[in-house]
């Protein structure tokens, strides 16, 4: 809350900054921060004027998370088609880029769009492979987390026999890290 509450000080002055890409990074860091706390609406609308900020000027990577963002919070909201627009554009800057970190929340926010379409199979082989990127990528506390959300999307899915192998590699990878992802879900 004092995060958010910092953030929206900021957000009062962000009209006045001339520099795109500083006020593109603000806008997406209020919104994830308003995402954190509940509020999803208001969310939605500064992490779409993040997007539409950053594509005028700034740096492609950050374009790119936050269009892996805005896609995450659209799949949440049940906004599906435009969840899926969203993630195409953040693959498409990934590839661009050869930007690993930005493919791994590509295919994270890409299970999350499969995850609001039902389709729990899907979403638990993309959380899979983010797990991969994760590892490759160095991002290890990503890595735990995607490997228990994998294994949620497959219990969801009804494949007992791949829930419990990803459950146990989220177990193997929070203990290497020596923390409880499985709690923090």
């Amino acid at each position: 809350a004092l995060r958010v509450a910092s953030l929206e000080v900021v957000a009062r002055d962000l009209p006045s900054l001339d520099d795109p890409a500083l006020r593109g990074a603000a806008e997406l860091e209020l919104g994830e921060g308003l995402a954190a706390s509940g509020r999803a609406h208001e969310a939605l609308v500064r992490t779409r004027s993040a997007v539409d900020t950053l594509a005028l000027g700034g740096d492609a990577a950050l374009h790119g998370r936050a269009l892996c963002v805005l896609a995450g919070s659209l799949a949440r909201a049940g906004l599906v088609a435009e969840a899926q627009h969203g993630v195409g554009r953040a693959l498409a800057v990934a590839a661009r880029l050869g930007h690993g970190a930005l493919r791994f929340g590509s295919l994270a926010a890409t299970a999350e769009v499969a995850e609001a379409q039902g389709e729990f199979l899907a979403a638990s082989e993309r959380f899979h492979e983010a797990v991969e990127v994760a590892a490759a990528q160095g991002l290890a506390q990503d890595e735990a987390r995607m490997a228990a959300r994998s294994a949620l999307a497959a219990l969801a899915g009804g494949d007992l026999d791949g829930a419990i192998a990803r459950a146990g590699e989220a177990v193997t990878l929070s203990r290497r890290q020596r923390r409880d992802t499985l709690v923090q879900l």
